[in-house]
């Protein structure tokens, strides 16, 4: 899995074996694309967007 900032940076980046649960701080606001590769799996993603308290 993998997140992408809107200029293509990888803000995150792993294979999910050894992390069930994380959260990542994204600072700037905009469009994050999310990769997903699978071969043999099964499962649920969930992506949860809470906003920042200031």
């Amino acid at each position: 899995m993998e997140i992408k900032a809107p200029d293509g940076t990888a803000v995150y980046r792993g294979n999910g074996k050894e992390t069930t649960d994380f959260t990542v701080n994204i600072r700037e606001s905009g469009v994050y694309t999310i990769v997903v590769e699978a071969r043999h799996a099964k499962g649920i993603i969930h992506v949860q967007l809470e906003e920042a308290t200031t």
